[in-house]
């Protein structure tokens, strides 16, 4: 992953991870570990900037940014799940509708399994 990827990623369980700070690393067995959703951040960069950084940065108190990474464990999905479900009833691009579903799909799976989803934009 890296170069124009943005990545969305779900963990299945957080047995056994190597962390970078508080972010956990992607399992060499990935398989039933993490689940993976990739997107071109060059169409999607300006979108987040606009729409996503800041006010999710304010309500659940992360540091994501563009070409950033940041963990949302469960606490943070809750209020992610939040900010989703509202935004998701407003008019939006429709190019976002399909990103922020599933990402409502991990921060809702994410609180369920007590774990949590990195996101890097």
């Amino acid at each position: 992953m890296g170069g124009s990827i943005m990545w969305f990623e779900l963990f299945l369980d957080l047995n056994n991870l190597k962390y970078y700070g508080d972010i956990p690393e992607t399992p060499e067995d990935r398989e039933g570990r993490v689940e993976i959703f990739e997107f071109d951040d060059k169409i999607y960069a300006p979108l987040f900037d606009e729409d996503f950084i800041d006010e999710v940065n304010n309500l659940c108190d992360t540091c994501l940014d563009l070409t950033d990474v940041d963990y949302f464990d469960k606490e943070k999905c809750v209020k992610l799940k939040s900010w989703l479900v509202q935004r998701l009833a407003k008019e939006l691009n429709p190019l976002l509708k399909p990103i922020y579903e599933k990402m409502l799909d991990y921060s809702s799976r994410a609180i369920e399994l007590e774990t949590g989803v990195v996101i890097q934009l």
